[in-house]
């Protein structure tokens, strides 16, 4: 049985799937090989007297089961009592099935005041309610956060299921029905159920209409209705207003942040930043870029009676003879109600994210941003990949963290994220929000996250998999915390080479200073990773 998180990384991926197959106008037409069954005498029509598959269908394979863990260092969720305002049940059985009711925190519209319904967020969350100081793209530090976020919305993409559907058949509508496909199942006649499917492939209407404007990131669902009796009409569940991943493509505004971005002139507005990566395949990793950015650079101005800022940004990460390896770019939207709500914004920095791929090698980064007028900012780091092949045991880096969220409170801005093909960082069940600074406070909630890579795991024989977390003082190599070899077994899913790692970093235990986090991983089959190290400070 799976537990909350678990349910609401599935209903996530199952939303981005059907959403990406809309996109491309691919439809699903399952087949249920194991022809025609009986029903359990006098049992529910869902019972069926073939075993059930092993497992249910899995569409990403990067997060796992929120356990329990033995020893005290391994990051952990703490559950409360209740469940989120506003959210409703699930349907059609313990494995899938559509929600019904709304979101955390009343769902309805995203962004904008509580209450408000206004506004829109845009690829990150900003800062958060006024008790929320720092936010993220669907990473909220509380239910009500989700403040500027137009991506809270329940999840409207996946159909209702039929009541006859077994667990492990409910994705399998779910991807049909909302594709505009079929299932055919409980037939002996396998063949027949193809030939209907080549045949619809000749036989279908294509209609268009332009929808009205609405936030990035929103989700609408799409009904299709005909004047005759006796008909059955399918059609895909939904659409989904999704960000580009290069936003400000062939825009003048483009071109004049690339112009910035080679020059020689500096910047006016200071941030900060962090890059991460994680690799995704051989030698190709996925950088989580975090940012910084001052609030009060971000100008808002009244449009239509409300306060609106848009602040773009561009970001190039260059090789040696300055060749563009990898970038994107991406414009963000904010609107709040008044300017009372504008100076709560800026009690705190703007809190930026993104993800790019680019291959392994040294790189110098370089993102611009600007919220219009003549100041803008303009950071510049060096962005180094290690190779890696993806067959042997590794580490990727270390991203630090002062936000973690249950991801049962953040289900629907993972939604967002997956749609945009971003991946967020996810652990034991929780969401982990990647921070722009390392400067934590004795009292933050700091905690590192890192991924784990064993091919062995894949194999019919896998090894067991050990990691350790120190914290050292820089000058003198000391160690100030040890964790000591933990045994991660119970983090990994069977067939996963990828093991994410959340652990917790004691900061209220350090005294005021410099320290490096020192992370490391060995298997029993003989390997031993060289260890992955960040500086942070403690304040």
């Amino acid at each position: 049985m799976p537990n909350d998180s678990e349910h609401s990384e599935l209903f996530s991926e199952l939303t981005a799937t059907i959403d990406a197959c809309n996109k491309y106008n691919v439809a699903i037409y399952p087949i249920d090989v194991r022809g025609l069954v009986a029903l359990v005498p006098g049992g529910p029509g869902a019972r069926m007297t073939v075993p059930q598959c092993p497992g249910r269908a899995h569409l990403l394979t990067a997060t796992f089961k929120d356990n329990s863990y033995s020893r005290p260092h391994l990051l952990r969720v703490q559950h409360t009592g209740g469940t989120s305002g506003g959210g409703g049940t699930v349907g059609g059985g313990s494995h899938g099935g559509a929600p019904s009711g709304g979101g955390s925190s009343g769902g309805g519209t995203r962004g904008g005041s509580p209450g408000s319904g206004t506004g829109t967020g845009g690829r990150t969350g900003s800062p958060g309610a006024p008790s929320s100081p720092v936010g993220t793209r669907g990473a909220p530090p509380a239910p009500i956060s989700n403040y500027y976020n137009p991506n809270f919305q329940p999840r409207t993409l996946i159909p209702q299921l039929p009541p006859s559907a077994t667990d492990n058949q409910q994705v399998l509508y779910a991807l049909a029905n909302g594709t505009n496909g079929f299932v055919i199942v409980n037939t002996n006649d396998l063949l027949g159920g193809m030939q209907k499917i080549a045949k619809e492939m000749d036989e279908y209407y294509i209609v268009g209409y332009v929808p009205a404007d609405t936030p990035t990131g929103s989700c609408h669902a799409i009904k299709v209705k005909v004047d005759r009796g006796d008909t059955v009409v399918r059609s895909r569940s939904g659409y989904c207003n999704v960000k580009p991943a290069d936003m400000l493509a062939g825009k003048p505004v483009e071109k004049e942040l690339e112009n910035q971005a080679k020059g020689t002139q500096t910047g006016s507005i200071a941030a900060a930043i962090q890059t991460p990566y994680f690799y995704t395949s051989a030698n190709t990793a996925r950088v989580n870029l975090a940012m910084d950015i001052p609030a009060n650079a971000v100008k808002f101005e009244k449009v239509k009676g409300k306060q609106h800022a848009t602040l773009n940004i561009l970001g190039m990460a260059y090789k040696a003879d300055d060749s563009v390896a990898a970038r994107f770019s991406d414009s963000v939207d904010l609107d709040l109600a008044d300017k009372k709500e504008v100076e709560e914004f800026q009690k705190q920095p703007f809190h930026y994210e993104n993800q790019f791929d680019v291959a392994s090698g040294q790189y110098k980064l370089k993102v611009v941003f600007s919220s219009g007028g003549e100041a803008f900012g303009k950071l510049e780091t060096s962005l180094s990949v290690d190779p890696y092949d993806g067959k042997q045991f590794g580490l990727s880096s270390i991203a630090l963290s002062k936000s973690v969220h249950r991801m049962s409170d953040v289900a629907s801005g993972m939604d967002a994220e997956l749609m945009e093909d971003h991946t967020p960082l996810v652990a034991s069940g929780v969401q982990i929000v990647p921070a722009a600074t390392y400067q934590f406070q004795k009292t933050d909630n700091a905690v590192m996250y890192a991924e784990v890579y064993e091919p062995l795991l894949t194999s019919t024989t896998p090894p067991q998999v050990g990691v350790e977390l120190k914290v050292l003082d820089p000058k003198t190599g000391q160690s100030k915390f040890d964790t000591g070899m933990q045994n991660v077994q119970s983090m990994i899913k069977k067939g996963n080479p990828v093991i994410p790692i959340g652990m917790k970093v004691p900061v209220a235990t350090l005294e005021p200073g410099s320290y490096q986090v020192s992370f490391q991983a060995v298997d029993t089959a003989g390997h031993k990773s060289s260890p992955r190290i960040v500086d942070f400070q403690v304040q």
